[in-house]
């Protein structure tokens, strides 16, 4: 009982070494000490020096357990058998084998590529390349796997590659990465996050909850944008009727408009808003060190504020000290009458 736990244990251990050995598309080198193991035939025991003369045409990948790694090619390559020989164009297969490519001699070897597979598409749906001679490239995955990427690290339903989790690894779906993931064709089947936040909130590393956008430059009101925030104030006020009768609470860092007894919420979220005007998504009152600038709260600074206070006021007391100077007028007019 204990050997034979012994010797699941090391097949387990076996496994779990070469799936992780997967491998990434070969290089030149690989393909070409892949041709000089599969050129010499029969007893011919003269060496070969291939040379690519050409980039090669994959007809058949199979999949590997993470993104962007394989277990087997199959490819059609140009290239001279030895120096100054004449180009030739050959089928041949590689396999990964504990993380390199060696040359698959099995199956066929290297041969002639029939004329149905020439510029056609790669197939990527197979668990294993061509097996034999002829257009028979590819060993397909299980019909359970014919949706996502449609790929497949075995030939059972449960080793079908649909998605790429955030990991990397193959996976039937995105559950692997979270409750908030999702792949499509437009992700290219990775995983990745679909939550939503609405505007001034961002979405965590975790895909998990929304929060609050730290206020960015492009917050803060410029120069001109603040001119023009003070001339139309100073306007409003000037000649507003109601001027003296709106409660305003000024300090010496901030001033804000007290709210009303019933806020109006606004339609879309807006960052330091207190209530919107109406109910379109144009803020009305922002919180203290804010100041309403094009629908949005701008933060600006206690010297400012300050600034802004001495040119509102001041033009209402020259308004007063003018109105002043005409009663003045209009009385001593009279007594001279």
């Amino acid at each position: 009982m204990m050997k034979r736990a012994l010797l699941v244990l090391v097949g387990s251990l076996f496994f779990l070494l070469a799936s992780s050995q997967d491998c990434s598309l070969p290089t030149d080198s690989d393909i070409i000490a892949t041709l000089s193991v599969l050129l010499p035939t029969g007893d011919n025991s003269i060496p070969y020096y291939p040379n690519l003369t050409g980039p090669v045409q994959y007809v058949c990948q199979a999949q590997g357990r993470r993104i962007n790694t394989y277990r087997a090619v199959g490819m059609i390559g140009t290239f001279t058998p030895n120096p100054g020989d004449s180009e030739v164009t050959r089928l041949f297969q590689m396999r990964c084998y504990f993380g390199s490519w060696v040359a698959e001699t099995g199956g066929g070897g290297i041969s002639l590529p029939p004329s149905s597979i020439i510029n056609a598409t790669v197939r990527t749906d197979c668990y294993v390349c061509r097996r034999g001679f002829g257009d028979d490239t590819c060993r397909e995955c299980n019909s359970a796997c014919d949706t996502g990427l449609e790929r497949c690290t075995g030939p059972y339903s449960d080793q079908c590659c649909l998605v790429f989790s955030t990991s990397g690894e193959c996976s039937h779906d995105c559950s692997s990465s979270g409750v908030n993931y999702a792949a499509s064709e437009e992700t290219d089947y990775n995983c990745t996050c679909n939550k939503t936040c609405p505007d001034g909130y961002s979405i965590d590393s975790d895909c998990m909850n929304c929060t609050k956008d730290e206020v960015s430059s492009s917050m803060y009101i410029t120069s001109s944008q603040f001119s023009s925030s003070l001339i139309a104030s100073s306007t409003f006020f000037l000649s507003s009727s109601s001027f003296f009768s709106s409660s305003l609470v000024f300090s010496s860092s901030s001033f804000v408009a007290l709210p009303s007894p019933s806020p109006v919420p606004c339609a879309i979220n807006i960052s330091n808003c207190i209530q919107c005007i109406g109910d379109i998504a144009c803020c009305d009152q922002c919180d203290d060190g804010y100041i309403v600038l094009n629908c949005q709260c701008a933060q600006t600074t206690s010297n400012q504020l300050n600034l802004l206070f001495l040119l509102l006021i001041i033009p209402i007391f020259v308004a007063i000290a003018i109105a002043l100077v005409n009663v003045i007028i209009i009385k001593r007019a009279r007594l001279k009458k």
